[in-house]
């Protein structure tokens, strides 16, 4: 019986290497993916140990008394006048210099919009807010007190927190709230408190956390989280414990994400000589929920790795001459880019895209992946 097979395929050669051309492709893609565009440098006229921040679509310089602004490597341009020997600080919408005795903050369009002076207290921070600016101040005996501005300077309310230790303070949500942390150290165990009040007549929030120091506080729309020393707490805003997390021996060193309803805690590993500075030997992404972590992935970094920056989607590491992008949802490496140089120092600012990064005798804006 004669048999009838398939006739053995021309084709077959062309289909192999057809496959090939694609895994080929494939794997530049990949390659293009991790490597993609990114890691340009624009040296700006600035050295390292100079106040600058960045503001606007550059960096903010207080040279002596005058507020200059860097748009790019060309020479400065004026901003505002201010006063020698303050301390900077922006957000996305105001640039405030300040001193011990004395405040002024600009917004965006170089005006003025508040400006006071300080002779009977000490004005000890600025916190900036979309709406509002804050100022702790203290008196000769010690009380705190926390002023609050509006966007055009006017008086709009503060809480007096007489004689409490306060560790940081804040605005969140639409209308703003005020956040506080404060600490009571006359026991023998710490006593860590959060407040937050809608005004100086009415705290919706107030709980403690004992035996360890509450380092930061992140209030979101729903819920917020606590930061100690050694857990992060998640309360809901009735002052509710929903979930708690143990932390001992990482510290935080970002937050990712904090313009979303999800963002991102950055942790390292504390070094074994230091305890209180930390090794970036790993890095753990860590988004604390009511049932359970949205996002909890650790990932070793570099051995060479000296920077966590925390980006709205990525944190970015850098590491030798080279800065790396991992994905907050996988911890997957998204991209890698080279650099022209070795990065002492690396800044990002949520408002603002490029980094800054700075070497011992120049500062860089740098392109990210």
């Amino acid at each position: 019986m004669q048999r009838f097979g398939l006739p053995r395929s021309p084709r077959r050669p062309l289909i192999i290497g057809g496959v090939a051309l694609l895994l080929l492709i494939a794997c530049l893609a990949g390659f293009l993916l991790l490597n993609k565009k990114g890691g340009e440098l624009e040296q700006m006229d600035l050295a390292p140990g100079d106040t600058y921040a960045p503001f606007g679509k550059g960096l903010l310089h207080l040279s002596g008394s005058n507020l200059l602004m860097h748009a790019g490597a060309e020479e400065s341009t004026q901003f505002a006048q201010a006063f020698a020997g303050g301390k900077l600080l922006t957000n996305a919408r105001f640039a405030a210099v300040y001193s011990d005795t004395q405040l002024m903050v600009f917004n965006n369009d170089a005006k003025e919009v508040l400006a006071r002076t300080y002779e009977n207290t000490t004005l000890r921070a600025v916190r900036l807010a979309s709406q509002y600016v804050g100022t702790l101040t203290t008196a000769p005996d010690g009380n705190s007190r926390i002023s609050w501005f509006s966007a055009t300077g006017n008086f709009v309310d503060e809480v007096d927190l007489q004689s409490k230790t306060v560790l940081d303070f804040g605005f969140f949500g639409q209308p703003a709230s005020l956040w506080v942390t404060t600490i009571d150290s006359a026991h023998q165990t710490p006593v860590s408190t959060m407040e937050i009040y809608a005004s100086s007549k009415s705290k919706t929030f107030h709980t403690q956390v004992k035996g360890e120091v509450i380092l930061g506080a992140y209030p979101m729309k729903n819920d917020i989280w606590i930061i100690g020393s050694s857990h992060v707490y998640l309360y809901d805003n009735m002052t509710n414990l929903l979930a708690q997390t143990s932390i001992a021996g990482w510290q935080v060193v970002g937050v990712g994400a904090q313009n979303t309803e999800d963002p991102v805690l950055l942790l390292s590993p504390l070094a074994a000589v230091d305890e209180n500075t930390p090794s970036l030997q790993a890095l753990w992404m860590l988004s604390p929920q009511r049932a359970k972590p949205k996002i909890d992935t650790r990932i070793n970094l570099p051995g060479d790795a000296t920077c966590v920056v925390a980006g709205e989607s990525d944190a970015f590491v850098a590491a030798g001459n080279h800065v790396y992008a991992y994905r907050y949802t996988t911890g997957a490496q998204r991209a890698k880019c080279d650099l022209a140089v070795t990065p002492q120092t690396f800044t990002l600012a949520p408002w603002a895209k490029p980094g800054v990064i700075t070497t011992s005798q120049n500062v860089y804006r740098l392109t990210l992946p």
